[in-house]
């Protein structure tokens, strides 16, 4: 199954890191660019936009609240 996830904060990272555990292939992006590093670390391959996630079979939207985030 290929996966992409907008929005790798507290959620979205935990989601991707889990689906690549049970050997999916997770794309993700987020606004935060400096998480990108870790995440590829552990197999998340990271997206620079979302247009790049057009051949996923789910797209997961981990997103926050608004007013929670700080702008980037």
């Amino acid at each position: 199954m290929r996966v992409c996830i907008v929005g790798l904060g507290r959620m979205g990272k935990g989601v991707a890191v889990n689906l690549v555990n049970r050997g999916h292939v997770v794309h993700g992006y987020d606004v935060n660019k400096s998480i990108y590093a870790a995440l590829n670390n552990v197999g998340v391959k990271t997206v620079d936009n979302v247009g790049q996630c057009g051949d996923a079979d789910y797209v997961v939207l981990a997103l926050p609240r608004a007013g929670s985030q700080p702008r980037y």
